[in-house]
């Protein structure tokens, strides 16, 4: 079959179209979807990174803070809120019929280790423990409170209260050589 110059050239305008068409449906168009997603994905691990660093600078800003209030609770920390605890309740005429640790918080991403405690006294000598418990240094707070009357018509009350202590995040609080390999890592990714 012979073609005219026009015909010839009509073909090979065709040809170079639906190759151009080609060429972008399955070269250009899925290289650019792809550079766009790598683009935002290192746009979110750079912000991810500056947080991260961020995280790590307030924490050398804070971490002496940290180290003296946990350095009141003593050699022990378990041992040091259950001393603390007792020692309040007798401070305040309060008396503790049961005082457990209960373990670690699994559903905190902090370090919390939960206490449980039960006790009885007037609603002076509660309200004197409680404050005590919510003065204190001791990085510790009230999770769950309840308060009833023993007895109709007498200042007796019994109280129930679940208390969580915060204790440093295993890496940051592990010694100096965790420290300064976790600073390391970070140095190596600027």
């Amino acid at each position: 079959m012979i073609l005219s110059k026009r015909e010839h050239k009509i073909g090979l305008i065709t040809f170079g179209v639906i190759l151009v068409l080609i060429l972008d449906r399955f070269l250009l168009t899925p290289y650019l979807k792809k550079r766009e997603e790598l683009i935002l994905e290192k746009e979110n691990l750079v912000v991810e990174l500056r947080n991260s660093r961020k995280t790590l600078s307030q924490w050398k800003e804070v971490g002496p803070d940290w180290e003296n209030l946990t350095s009141i609770k003593g050699e022990d920390s378990e041992y040091g809120v259950v001393n603390a605890l007792r020692k309040w309740a007798e401070e305040s005429g309060a008396s503790i019929s049961l005082l457990k640790p209960e373990g670690e918080n699994k559903k905190s991403k902090l370090n919390e280790q939960i206490y449980q405690v039960v006790g009885t006294g007037s609603m002076k000598n509660i309200s004197e423990f409680l404050w005590k418990m919510e003065s204190s240094q001791l990085p510790i707070k009230i999770k769950n409170l309840q308060l009833a009357v023993r007895r109709e018509g007498v200042d007796d009350l019994t109280l129930q209260v679940r208390i969580g202590e915060l204790s440093p995040p295993t890496l940051l609080s592990g010694s100096d050589k965790t420290k300064s390999e976790a600073e390391k890592r970070t140095e190596g990714e600027k």
